[in-house]
This record gives structure tokens, C-alpha cells and sequence, in this order.
């Protein structure tokens, strides 16, 4: 009677192909996180209608570059 090694006793190229894979797609992907630094004293220092145009723009920005990689871009969040 032979004895398969456990997957983590396996290299890992063999121990990956060896799971069974879900039907579907698989991509690559790639997370990019954000956060503004001092958004706090910004929020002091400028009126909320400059900031607000300005996070449109930098979030305008931040869209096409997403873009040219065929990648998406998320909804911002807040933290509190």
C-alpha cells in the first residue's frame, strides 16, 4: 500500500495542479488601496465644495488610468 505525502509535504507547483479547480474563470488580479493622507486638515483648511471637486478630479484621474489596464474602479469608502 503506498502513501500519498500530504499537500504540504508536496512542492507547490505539484500540490496546486493536484487540487481540483472550480468551473468558472480565473483571473489575476491585482488590489489597489487608497487613502488620502491628512484628509482630516483638509477638511479643516478647505471649503467642502473645493474638496469635493478636488476628490472628483483625483478620482477622475485615478478612473482612466484604470482604464488603459482594463481595470475597475470601486465605489470610495469611508472608515467612519
Amino acid at each position: 500500500m503506498s502513501v500519498t505525502p500530504a499537500p504540504a509535504e508536496l512542492p507547490a507547483t505539484v500540490a496546486l495542479s493536484s487540487r481540483p479547480t472550480p468551473d468558472g474563470e480565473h483571473k489575476r488580479v491585482t488590489a489597489l488601496y487608497c487613502e488620502l493622507a491628512e484628509a482630516p486638515t483638509l477638511t479643516v483648511v478647505l471649503e467642502p465644495e473645493v474638496l469635493y471637486r478636488w476628490l472628483q478630479a483625483l478620482a477622475e484621474l485615478a478612473h482612466e488610468v484604470m482604464q488603459h489596464y482594463d481595470g475597475t474602479l470601486r465605489p470610495p469608502t469611508s472608515k467612519g
